[in-house]
């Protein structure tokens, strides 16, 4: 019996006594032809193998995981064989006691393969997770971060309470456009500058010169704002 895809096209056929014969360069062919050793690892080894790149030994990384440093390295060796049998070179290198491990060239392109490979699953995770309103991303600077985190518990259990999960991310003044834009935020809570009746020019960031309390910048004269606070 003939085996088509969605699209009426023939990619193989199917035989009453085994499995399914699909043609050369198909895509569903190339899927189940993947090495079974590459089916084992997981999300997990992937973020294990970067953070060891970023801390330089097991010990660093098991303390920013929060585990036992005998599970990452029991995680690296499984890596290591992995790559052994599917390469033919191991993609972690460890040196003398207490020096950094170093990476082929395998596990330098594996690292960086991992890294893209996690970003788009949480990326993805977000993205869904605003689709369906479960998750509101705030965009704020260094300035305003501190207002956020001082009014986030008045209204953290009504956000709970409707399993919405607030997420704050700093953003730089120039780029607030292109943070919307992109829908990597949500809202922004921030401030600019620009004159009256004419539209921002977002292409500066804001600098702290110093911190005091709250401040009001205005083109009134001090007839029209007195310079006292008034209570």
């Amino acid at each position: 019996m003939q085996v088509k895809d969605c699209t009426g096209k023939k990619v193989g056929s199917l035989s009453s006594t085994g499995p399914v014969r699909l043609q050369s360069g198909d895509p569903l062919a190339e899927l189940l032809a993947v090495p079974p050793e590459l089916l084992d690892l997981t999300l997990d080894q992937f973020r294990i193998l970067v953070v060891v790149h970023k801390t330089g030994t097991a010990l660093l990384a098991a303390r920013a995981l929060g585990r036992e440093q005998s599970s990452v390295q029991k995680q690296l060796n499984n890596l290591n064989d992995t790559a052994q049998r599917l390469i033919g070179e191991s993609l972690v290198i460890k040196q003398g006691r207490g020096e950094p491990f170093l990476f082929s060239p395998s596990g330098d392109e594996a690292v960086a393969l991992a890294e893209n490979t996690l970003a788009s699953w949480s990326g993805g995770i977000h993205r869904a997770r605003r689709r369906v309103g479960t998750t509101i991303t705030v965009g704020t600077t260094e300035f305003t971060i501190r207002f956020l985190g001082e009014n986030w518990p008045a209204i953290q259990q009504d956000f709970e309470g409707r399993e919405v999960e607030l997420k704050i991310s700093h953003v730089r003044t120039r780029d607030f456009c292109a943070k919307l834009d992109a829908q990597q935020v949500d809202l922004i809570c921030g401030s600019f500058a620009t004159e009256r009746d004419q539209l921002p020019t977002l292409d500066y960031d804001f600098i702290e010169w110093h911190r005091e309390g709250v401040a009001l910048l205005a083109n009134l004269t001090t007839r029209e704002l007195p310079d006292k606070p008034v209570t």
